[in-house]
């Protein structure tokens, strides 16, 4: 009685090996060619010996023993250590090209995406009057920041879609067994980057941005993995180059040409310089000091570079300061439109003592360490002799943004 298990012709035998093997064509193919004839000729020197073709058929194919083992030994003889080193070699060149390429081209589509979308809000303010504006809590250098680490995240799906498919070629092993083990990996290694390394501009869209990378490597790694993907080539990476660098800059410089500018605040009349101190909102820096002594601060200006501040006041030599304490420049945050503080935050986000040197008051302030400060203004305040903070001068602006990590951007909030 024949073995149920056991197959029963060639074509079954051939068939449950190439289940087993788990080998990427080519190499699969020539296996089982190389094990079809060697069939072929065991049949035939078998049928010599005197057997039917059935029996000679089957005592071939019972030498040759189980499917499933033959199958096994031969995938371990073809995929050796030496090859998943040069797979996972090959697969790490083919990540960082293809990751490039694809963050040129990811930039290009984005570009494009975003311009249309500005176009499309211009037209829908100016028709219907739908406000279109990004959020101005979010400084301008994040949304950089999110439009460059979305063109990374193109990058990082179509770099490990191709490392998938250069290691599994070069070990002999499937797409689908090489892939969660790059997926684990990429998203580990650029998860430790973009969290702890990578130090950019951020705001919350820049932070959604930098955590989609290693998502999407994962996802480049295993998502229908087995259908070819796009190659990139020069001609791609040139016409994004194009769309993403060159295009902007001529849509911007019309813009530029063609642009009003308007004023922000409606400026006055006031009654008194009072009315116009507290109307401005300064009074929540401060009050505003006597003439005589507000006149002794003259020229006024800061320097900065790399997130710090260093704002100066000249102060008249026969000023008297005697009875005058804690004088320190005090960084506010502040809307766009005008230089007033901001009056959801009664405190500054930074200070610092300032120090005479010569006949200068400075000092240096960080203001690129609180998430969510996009423009401040920087102001010089002291406590009087009656105990009362003044500010002594200012207010004058400047812009800024949070710069760093990710981890270091949830911690300062």
């Amino acid at each position: 009685m024949a073995d149920p298990e056991r197959p029963a012709t060639t074509d079954e035998y051939l068939a449950r090996v190439s289940a087993g093997l788990c080998l990427p064509e080519p190499y699969a193919g020539d296996v089982r060619d190389e094990l079809a004839a060697h069939l072929a000729d065991a049949t035939a020197a078998l049928i010599e010996e005197g057997l039917t073709q059935e029996q000679a058929e089957r005592e071939a194919i019972a030498r040759l023993g189980s499917p499933e083992v033959l199958a096994n030994g031969l995938r371990r003889a073809q995929q050796t250590r030496r090859r998943l080193l040069a797979g996972a070699g090959g697969g790490v060149w083919a990540a960082a090209g293809h990751g490039i390429g694809g963050t040129i081209l990811g930039y290009g589509l984005l570009m494009t995406v975003t311009l249309v979308i500005a176009v499309l809000g211009a037209a829908l303010n100016r028709f219907i009057r739908l406000d279109w504006s990004l959020d101005p809590s979010v400084p301008y250098q994040a949304w950089t920041t999110a439009l460059a680490a979305g063109a990374m995240s193109v990058g990082a799906f179509l770099g490990a879609r191709r490392a998938v498919k250069a290691t599994a070629t070069r070990s002999l092993r499937s797409v689908r067994e090489v892939g969660p083990w790059w997926a684990l990996g990429g998203a580990i290694v650029l998860g430790i980057w973009v969290l702890f390394i990578l130090r950019m501009p951020l705001g919350w869209p820049a932070v959604g941005a930098e955590l989609l990378i290693p998502v999407s490597f994962a996802a480049g790694a295993t998502i229908m993995i087995e259908r070819p993907g796009p190659r990139i080539r020069m001609r791609h990476i040139l016409l994004a180059a194009v769309v993403g660098f060159v295009l902007p800059v001529i849509v911007l410089f019309g813009a530029s040409a063609q642009g009003e500018t308007t004023q922000g605040a409606v400026e006055g009349p006031y009654a008194s310089v009072e009315e116009m101190w507290r109307a401005q909102g300064f009074d929540l820096m401060g009050r505003r000091p006597p003439d005589d002594v507000a006149g002794a601060f003259r020229d006024v200006g800061y320097s900065a570079d790399d997130g710090l501040v260093t704002p100066f006041v000249e102060v008249a030599p026969a000023i008297d300061l005697v009875g005058w304490h804690d004088l320190r420049f005090e960084a506010w945050r502040r809307s766009s439109g005008d230089i007033s503080p901001d009056p959801n935050f009664p405190m500054p986000f930074a200070t610092a003592p300032a120090e005479l040197v010569g006949t200068r008051l400075q000092a240096t302030l960080r203001v690129d360490r609180t998430p969510g400060v996009s423009f401040y203004s920087l102001v010089l305040t002291g406590v009087g002799p009656d105990g009362t903070r003044y500010v002594l001068s200012g207010p004058s602006g400047g812009q800024t943004a949070f710069v760093g990590t990710i981890w270091e951007w949830f911690a300062a909030q």
